[in-house]
């Protein structure tokens, strides 16, 4: 199956739920595959008159991907075959694709640089869905209104208006054939209804998908038995089409034999043997003679077939399934599809699973081998036995362990990913973990430990007080490296926030790296120190961004440091617009009593104060902006969570490639108001696992078994649906407001001309 959304003109269905719902456990981030290559950010080539767009249409890219159409029909020349059609309503035009494999997937490219397969110059052309019909034409369906996007993108004048009604009496269908076609004479000359058995299962084989789908309806709402033998001859027949459709109706009719899906499975085509996959499927309780021939089939050289296979063998809990399904493993390591279906299957996960895992991988570290392991660690963990974890934990953080770096490193993040948190479950492991996190140098290894003792927490023991004592010794080692510094003082801060304030307030200082203080303010965040208020907010003049924003967080962590904070606010020690818009809005909305009602009177913006901001900007717009002082204000404000086209920043919000047709006027009004309205897919989520601890992030992937949650800290947090209490969507943006702060009238003329010129 493939399918779109609004800015993506083509997603593959890759992995059945049937699959995944078999293993629950197995943390999958998105059964779809995107498949174009040139990336999310589809630049579009419109050739319209006087188009229409409302205030925030992203003009130049896609953005109302609709009615995706694979042609399957001989009219068009070869090089159409396997094309799909996707409509783009909003500025007027078709796009189109050529799909091909690539592994278990697709990949899809333009079938021509900068130009669409169709582009109208009248403004009311909306392309929303297509047909192929049985001349082998594209029929494509244009709805013909002067306004289609939805009233949130529209200015207040239009939205009242009536255009938004003009076209409602009209539309259009369009009939595309290649030059020299002949005319559209069919409609007189389809009479399926009239048409014998025989008929139907001869246009089976037909290269056009109308008469294919049309014949195997009939004949299956005819329920005729006597098809069968015409059918049996067409799926041993010359088209592989005919093959296909015959196996399929036969299998709709109950008239489907063991003989004819083994014959399948040794097709010459590809195609067929892997829907043959499907059907022997269905039929191996009645028929565990085929489950033989399936086995046979480990080595295909087709990806797809494999990937199937696979999939099916995945129910078998045999010596022999178990066996095959680790070699096919092996050879497709590192296509990650290939993982989810291996994976997917319900078997038990233990300590002979890694050690068949590390069989498999050899001591070559890549990224697929890394996430394999990583996937082990996570299974074997969430199995929910205590003596295992125990085991596991102890083996990954012995000296004698034969496990190197990376391999520890990926199977110690898939364990903690797993792991309950539940001291009682977990503390036989923990006093190991620590001694193994103070002994390596591997920021990679060291950052999975603590991501175990999150689980394990740090209770008392001989093993506990010496990796304590040597973490207080090495966080203050000048000589020692940023990273692995702060990740000292992230484990300090674990075992006691109270009993190591001392050591961890003596690194907030401008002398000491970026890094080692934020690791340090955030270690307070967790004391019950009366006076970790004062201390950060007399601290506050000489603490860089990222250190502010680490303190941010202590402050407003308990009631009495918010008051503190809020005193700074009224003193204009701390500036309103530090604070930021996400936590504005905490204040004034989550908190109780004096403290809300106080946020809101030292916080809130007088009526009108916005809207006075924007309008100064807006007024400056006459004015010529500079490209190159406008990437430079770019990278220094709005790189941090965005790119454009891909570069000059990171890649956390939407890539900013999209606004380029913007007018200066919308995209100053939605950088300087943030909150009015949200991109689609960036909206802040919070959800509470059933430990009680809570997450917040943007909702990066949902999956019948998990969903994944992308944190300010651009961390990937996979959560199994099982530990998920509850989920609420905060509806707003992460984006904050007060960015006038960092930027003047001038660098958002230069900004918006960077922008607009990318």
């Amino acid at each position: 199956h493939f399918s779109v959304s609004n800015a993506r003109p083509q997603y593959h269905e890759v992995i059945a739920n049937r699959y995944l719902a078999r293993n629950p456990l197995l943390p999958v981030q998105f059964a779809m595959q995107y498949t174009p290559e040139y990336g999310s950010n589809t630049a579009i080539y419109p050739i319209t008159d006087n188009p229409e767009h409302q205030l925030l249409t992203d003009r130049g890219m896609l953005t109302s991907a609709a009615g995706i159409t694979l042609y399957q029909a001989d009219l068009f020349p070869a090089a159409y075959r396997h094309v799909s059609f996707v409509g783009e309503p909003v500025h007027n035009l078709v796009h189109a694709l050529r799909t091909v494999e690539a592994g278990p997937t697709f990949r899809a490219e333009r079938i021509e640089a900068r130009k669409e397969f169709l582009a109208s110059r009248d403004a009311w052309f909306r392309p929303v869905s297509f047909y192929i019909g049985p001349d082998g034409a594209l029929y494509v369906v244009d709805y013909y209104r002067q306004i289609v996007e939805h009233p949130e993108w529209m200015d207040d004048a239009t939205r009242a208006s009536k255009d938004i009604y003009n076209g409602n009496d009209r539309g259009r269908i369009y009939r595309i054939t290649p030059t020299g076609a002949p005319a559209a004479a069919w409609l007189q000359q389809v009479d399926l209804a009239a048409a014998s058995t025989d008929e139907l299962v001869g246009l089976l084989a037909s290269e056009n998908i109308w008469w294919r789908r049309n014949a195997q309806r009939l004949l299956l709402d005819r329920a005729d038995e006597s098809a069968e033998p015409a059918l049996v001859a067409l799926a041993a027949g010359p088209s592989a089409l005919g093959r296909l459709h015959a196996l399929w109706t036969l299998d709709g009719l109950g008239k489907l034999t063991p003989a004819l899906i083994e014959a399948a499975l040794r097709d010459t085509e590809a195609g067929l043997r892997e829907n043959a996959i499907v059907l022997a499927e269905q039929r191996l309780d009645a028929h565990p003679g085929l489950l033989a021939v399936l086995e046979s089939m480990e080595s295909d050289p087709n990806a797809r077939v494999r990937f199937q296979l696979l999939c099916t063998l995945g129910f078998f809990d045999t010596s022999d399934s178990r066996a095959i399904r680790q070699r096919m493993l092996g050879r497709d390591l590192e296509e990650p599809w290939m993982q989810v279906a291996a994976l997917s299957a319900p078997d038990r996960f233990d300590a002979s699973s890694i050690d068949d895992a590390l069989r498999v991988m050899g001591k070559t570290t890549s990224a697929g081998r890394a996430t394999y392991l990583e996937r082990i660690g996570y299974l074997t963990a969430a199995g929910k036995d205590a003596a295992l974890f125990t085991s596991l934990a102890n083996r990954l953080t012995g000296a004698s362990s034969g496990l190197i770096s990376w391999q520890k490193a990926a199977l110690l993040r898939g364990l903690a990913q797993g792991t309950p948190r539940n001291e009682a479950y977990t503390a036989g492991a923990a006093g190991s973990v620590a001694s193994a996190f103070v002994a390596s140098t591997d920021e990679a290894e060291r950052a999975a430990y603590l991501a175990l003792l999150d689980k394990t927490g740090l209770p008392a023991s001989d093993a506990m007080a010496t990796a304590v004592a040597s973490g207080v010794r090495t966080a203050a080692d000048a000589r020692r490296l940023p990273a692995l510094r702060a990740q000292d003082i992230q484990f300090l801060s674990r075992h006691d926030a109270n009993a190591h304030r001392e050591v961890v307030r003596a690194l907030i200082i401008p002398t000491e790296q970026p890094l080692v203080q934020e690791a340090a303010v955030r270690a307070l965040q967790k004391s019950d120190d009366a006076g970790v208020a004062d201390f950060l907010l007399t601290r506050w003049p000489e603490l860089t961004p990222d250190v502010r924003d680490a303190a941010l967080d202590v402050l407003l962590e308990t009631p009495d440091r918010v008051s503190r904070l809020l005193d700074a606010v009224e003193a204009g020690t701390v500036q309103r617009s530090s604070i930021g818009w996400n936590r504005t809005v905490k204040l004034m909305r989550d908190w109780e009593g004096a403290i809300k009602d106080r946020a809101r009177a030292l916080l809130s913006e007088q009526p009108g104060e916005r809207e006075q901001i924007v309008a100064t900007y807006m007024a400056s717009l006459a004015g010529e902006g500079d490209v190159a002082a406008g990437q430079a204000a770019f990278e220094q404000v709005c790189g941090t969570c965005h790119q454009v086209a891909g570069e000059h920043g990171e890649a956390f919000g939407p890539d900013l490639a999209t606004v380029r047709h913007w007018s200066p006027e919308a995209l100053v009004a939605k950088i300087l108001m943030p909150g009015r309205s949200l991109a689609d897919g960036y909206e802040v989520w919070t959800v509470e696992h059933t430990s009680g601890e809570k997450t917040t992030g943007l909702l990066a992937a949902d999956s019948p078994s998990s969903l994944t949650l992308r944190t300010l800290a651009r961390q990937d947090v996979t959560i199994a649906r099982a530990d998920v209490a509850s989920m609420q969507n905060l509806n707003q943006t992460l984006m904050p407001t007060g960015l006038e702060a960092a930027l003047n009238p001038q660098q958002m003329v230069d900004l918006i001309a960077f922008l607009r010129f990318n």
